[in-house]
């Protein structure tokens, strides 16, 4: 599958219904929520946020997070936890070291500006030590909310209808099965689909995320 279109024919053959044309575009989105706290290779993504001049916090979301390469992000697209975030100091990698709120409560000072060393996540934005005094390029990576989002047109694709079509497939039709057809033993065929589904996409992960070489260790 490749398409919000495609995905939306794809389930109304599967549940051999024609009639539920707005309940599948909303199982489908429905399905995506869902699932958007899980991690797969298709939505880590890499992001950049241009610091600017006395300003502390950052929204986490466009239009101040941008693609890896500076682009807009796509609509309702999101980064949902942050795994590292680096800064370009003089053309040099720096890696801002992670703290809490409470630590940022007690450090910082809106009085003194700097390039940026530390940062925490709160309220769904991005919080920098100490406030930046101009401009500086950070990249963030971690675990993302694909845009389009909501999927709207029937040519909005992203990586769940692509790499992770097998897993909205299954939870849409979970959701179908169990709120508008009641149909207990539908539902029970479609946990067992998104259970073999979600393996798939987590063994494909883990053949990249994974060296199989075991760290030498000693108590």
């Amino acid at each position: 599958m490749s398409t919000y279109a495609v995905m939306q024919s794809r389930i109304a053959d599967d549940i051999v219904r024609d009639d539920l044309g707005s309940q599948i575009q909303n199982a489908i989105n429905d399905a995506i929520e869902l699932q958007e706290g899980e991690r797969f290779a298709f939505n880590e993504r890499r992001y950049t946020i241009l610091t600017v001049d006395g300003t502390e916090y950052y929204d986490l979301s466009g239009a101040t997070l941008l693609t890896s390469s500076g682009a807009a992000v796509e609509t309702g697209e999101a980064l949902l936890e942050v795994d590292d975030v680096v800064a370009t100091i003089n053309n040099q990698p720096l890696r801002l070291c992670p703290r809490t709120q409470q630590w940022f409560n007690e450090n910082q000072s809106s009085t003194y500006e700097g390039q940026p060393a530390d940062y925490t996540i709160y309220g769904q934005q991005l919080r920098i030590f100490p406030i930046p005094d101009g401009v500086y390029t950070l990249t963030l990576m971690g675990l993302a909310r694909l845009g389009p989002n909501p999927l709207s047109n029937d040519s909005d694709t992203n990586g769940w209808m692509t790499d992770g079509a097998s897993i909205i497939r299954a939870q849409a039709k979970i959701l179908l099965y169990r709120d508008i057809l009641r149909d207990a033993d539908g539902v029970a065929l479609a946990a067992n689909q998104l259970d073999e589904a979600i393996a798939a996409c987590k063994r494909k992960m883990a053949a990249q995320a994974f060296t199989g070489v075991q760290k030498a260790w000693s108590l």
